[in-house]
């Protein structure tokens, strides 16, 4: 069986392949939310590498799409800066009533009571 070839794109260029001005970031939640494993983002280099098979701009915009419509709730943890959905993710809000400054359950367990409350709790 022959090799898979890959092909890989900076933010630069996944940027002008959808229109848009994402944050590497933002490119790592999106590729998480494509959900195929010929897919993935390299924290490190800030690539997107993929199978050459794969239609990747087309499931791009689609998940572009689920995010403009709200299926997908992108929002930004407010400790480490990584993108979730809100609608699959668990953590806290120090704004409930507005949902912001969410922090993602990972950094919910290692701040402590009193670091969130002077960090991210919002009072009235």
């Amino acid at each position: 069986m022959k090799d898979l070839k890959t092909a890989s794109w900076d933010v630069a260029e996944a940027n002008q392949r959808v229109q848009q001005e994402f944050t590497s970031q933002y490119w790592a939640f999106l590729i998480a939310q494509v959900n195929y494993n010929e897919v993935t983002f390299d924290q490190a280099t800030e690539q997107i590498v993929f199978a050459e098979y794969i239609p990747l701009t087309g499931l791009l915009n689609e998940v572009i799409e689920k995010v403009t419509q709200g299926t997908i709730a992108a929002t930004q943890c407010a400790a480490c800066q990584r993108y979730a959905d809100m609608n699959k993710e668990d953590g806290i809000f120090g704004d409930t009533a507005n949902l912001e400054r969410f922090i993602c359950q990972a950094c919910a367990q290692t701040l402590s009571a009193w670091d969130f409350y002077q960090q991210y709790l919002k009072l009235d």
